[in-house]
């Protein structure tokens, strides 16, 4: 998606990266994809480098006229949906949830489009995150304005959707930091 100078592309880079860097903060293992899923699940499948990820998370910015909100797909028939729960509870002071129910969890089954989700659907927890509508004005404000600190809520809901604690971060001092994370693995983008 494509809005004015907003690119969906380098959005969700910049805050996959975001995201990223709140978990290994955490003390867990993230990373950013560095490949097209999309691409890479139609030319090789499902692998075992993909299963040895506790949770994967894709990241779009959502388009349409006049739409606004954030939600979350799971596969349909997913049934754990505590981790999308939790992060579209932090979202929520952001931007509206985009859901049908009342009341509303912005948590939604796939719909046929979402090749990625129907591919991983029952050999991996995954979920895509629509954060808000890059075509919204009012809504990219609110981002641009607060990236880190949505990105936290996004990694914090993570953690609190799989009931791992969140600890109190001091900014780094780049002269002393070592970290070995040893905690969930994510996949992020």
């Amino acid at each position: 998606a494509v809005s004015g100078k907003l690119v969906e592309e380098t959005l969700t880079k910049v805050l996959a990266d975001k995201v990223v860097k709140h978990l290994t903060a955490q003390g867990h293992q993230a990373e950013e994809a560095v490949f097209n899923m999309f691409d890479y699940l139609q030319k090789y499948g499902v692998t075992a480098d993909l299963l040895s990820y506790d949770y994967i998370m894709e990241i779009h910015f959502n388009a349409t006229i006049g739409g606004s909100g954030a939600e979350i797909f799971v596969a349909v028939g997913e049934t754990k949906i505590s981790v999308e729960k939790a992060v579209m509870q932090r979202l929520k002071n952001w931007f509206r949830l985009r859901d049908d129910k009342s009341p509303a969890d912005g948590v939604k089954e796939n719909v046929p489009g979402y090749y990625i989700l129907k591919a991983l659907a029952g050999k991996q927890e995954a979920s895509l995150l629509e954060v808000a509508f890059i075509d919204n004005p009012a809504e990219m404000a609110i981002f641009m304005a607060n990236q880190d600190e949505i990105a936290k809520d996004i990694a914090y809901g993570l953690l609190e959707g799989f009931e791992e604690s969140i600890m109190v971060v001091e900014p780094p001092n780049p002269s002393n930091v070592t970290m070995a994370p040893a905690g969930k693995l994510f996949l992020v983008g």
